[in-house]
């Protein structure tokens, strides 16, 4: 197949890209992701108490960060290693190029 190249790397990539995740991501999508949310309700209510709803508007501004967090390691990791399966595969194709110009 001629894209198997693109596509084991951008399996590759996204493999890659999930273990990014898991040691970096994670923590950086929990924080961030909170603090927005502070900052956020902090905005539209003003001041704010530890109450349970801020509480639960923290925890979901978490849960996105964390999400956004890894859809973009993912994302990021398949196009990465589509672009590296794209330059073999061309690679690749020069050489058989050559090679079919000699015979």
């Amino acid at each position: 197949m001629k894209n198997e190249s693109v596509k084991t790397g951008a399996y590759i990539g996204a493999v890659a890209g999930v273990i990014v995740w898991l040691l970096v991501g994670i923590l950086a999508g929990v924080h961030f992701g909170g603090f927005s949310a502070v900052i956020l309700m902090n905005k539209i209510f003003g001041t704010i108490e530890p109450t349970l709803f801020v509480r639960m508007f923290v925890v979901m501004g978490m849960v996105v960060g964390i999400a956004t967090a890894g859809s973009v390691c993912l994302v990021m990791g398949a196009l990465g290693g589509s672009a590296l399966g794209w330059v073999v595969s061309m690679k690749n194709w020069k050489e058989t190029a050559i090679e079919s110009v000699k015979n």
